[in-house]
C-alpha cells in the first residue's frame, strides 16, 4: 500500500486527472427500464464528463506544447554558449554531451506523451442508447446524434463538431439475438474540438 502512494506522488496533477469517462454499467434490460428523467439525467451526466475529459486533454496537450518549446529554446542556448568558449571545449564535453542527452530524452518523452493525448483525444465514441431500430435508416444515425444533443444539450452541442463524425454503428447482439431491446449506437468522432476561451471575453 505504501508502495502504491509513493507512485501516485511521483505524478502530476494533471496526469493523476486525466481518465476517460466511465462506462455505462447497467444491462441493455435495466437501460430500457428507466424512466425518461433518469435516461436524460444519464445521458446528462456522461456527456458532460466527456466535455470534461476533453477539456482536461487540451489543457495537458498545452502543457506539453509549451514544455517542447522550451527545451528547445534551452538546447539552442547551451549550444551558442558552447561555441563561444572553444577554449574550453575539452573540459565542458563530458558535462554538454549529458545535459544534451538529458534534453533529448524529455524532448522525446514529451513528444510521445503529446501523441499519445492526441490519440486519445482523437478516437473519443459517444454511445447512444435507446433509438427503436430501423430509425437509423430513415435517418442519418449522425443526424439523430446531432438532433438528440442539441434538443436536449444545446449548450454542450455548441461545443461539438458534428461536421467530425468519423462513423456510427449498431453493436452487435452478442447474448439474445431475438431481444427486444434496442442495439446502442456507437458514435465515433475523428476529432473532439473544443471552443477556445477568450480571458478577455470572460471579464466582460
Amino acid at each position: 500500500m505504501g508502495g502504491g502512494g509513493r507512485r501516485d506522488r511521483d505524478l502530476s496533477p494533471t496526469e493523476e486527472q486525466i481518465s476517460p469517462p466511465g462506462l455505462i454499467l447497467l444491462s441493455d434490460q435495466e437501460i430500457a427500464n428507466l424512466s425518461d428523467a433518469q435516461f436524460k439525467t444519464l445521458v446528462i451526466r456522461k456527456l458532460t464528463e466527456l466535455i470534461d475529459f476533453g477539456c482536461k486533454l487540451d489543457e495537458e496537450m498545452q502543457v506539453a506544447i509549451k514544455e517542447m518549446k522550451e527545451d528547445a529554446q534551452r538546447a539552442n542556448s547551451d549550444g551558442k554558449e558552447t561555441g563561444s568558449q572553444n577554449n574550453r571545449v575539452n573540459q565542458k564535453e563530458a558535462k554538454n554531451n549529458q545535459a544534451g542527452n538529458h534534453d533529448e530524452i524529455r524532448i522525446q518523452k514529451n513528444e510521445e506523451k503529446l501523441r499519445s493525448l492526441q490519440y486519445i483525444f482523437k478516437h473519443s465514441n459517444i454511445r447512444i442508447i435507446g433509438v427503436p431500430e430501423g430509425e437509423e435508416e430513415e435517418q442519418q444515425a449522425e443526424e439523430l446524434f446531432e438532433q438528440i444533443t442539441k434538443e436536449n444539450f444545446p449548450i454542450l452541442a455548441k461545443e461539438i463538431d458534428f461536421q467530425e463524425v468519423q462513423e456510427s454503428q449498431r453493436v452487435p447482439r452478442k447474448l439474445d439475438p431475438r431481444g427486444n431491446t434496442p442495439r446502442h449506437i456507437i458514435i465515433t468522432l475523428a476529432k473532439v474540438k473544443m471552443k477556445e476561451k477568450n480571458p478577455r471575453s470572460s471579464k466582460r
